[in-house]
């Protein structure tokens, strides 16, 4: 079956991503931008407003009219989002891992994405 998420989905599956990675890192960093990110279950919008403006620019940059996104489409925006967000506090090897589709950060990418599926469907 060919997974495809919504904009709002693809966002979260960044957020849950970024998440295990901050479990393995515990990065003060990363720790601040997922907290900028984290959905207020109350409007269910990003903490910080500014998120939801640099992620919707960012579809619509890449994907204009487009409403849902293959697992490769998602991952490119999720990189795109990390560039604007100006990743410094990722490592390079992990950038580097990102950038080329290191099959464990794919792995992790789609595990990511089958979570916000399974709890926002």
């Amino acid at each position: 079956m060919k997974k495809e998420i919504d904009s709002f989905e693809a966002y979260v599956s960044v957020y849950e991503f970024l998440g295990e990675i901050y479990d393995q890192q515990d990065d003060e960093g990363l720790g601040a931008l997922l907290g900028s990110m984290r959905i207020n279950p109350g409007d269910g919008n990003p903490m910080d407003s500014a998120m939801k403006q640099v992620w919707l620019t960012i579809v619509n940059n890449h994907f204009p009219n487009q409403k849902v996104f293959n697992l490769d489409e998602s991952y490119s925006l999720m990189i795109s989002f990390l560039k604007a967000m100006e990743y410094s506090w990722l490592p390079n090897k992990l950038l580097d891992d990102l950038i080329s589709k290191n099959p464990e950060s794919v792995m992790s990418w789609e595990r990511a994405v089958d979570m916000v599926i399974f709890n926002y469907r």
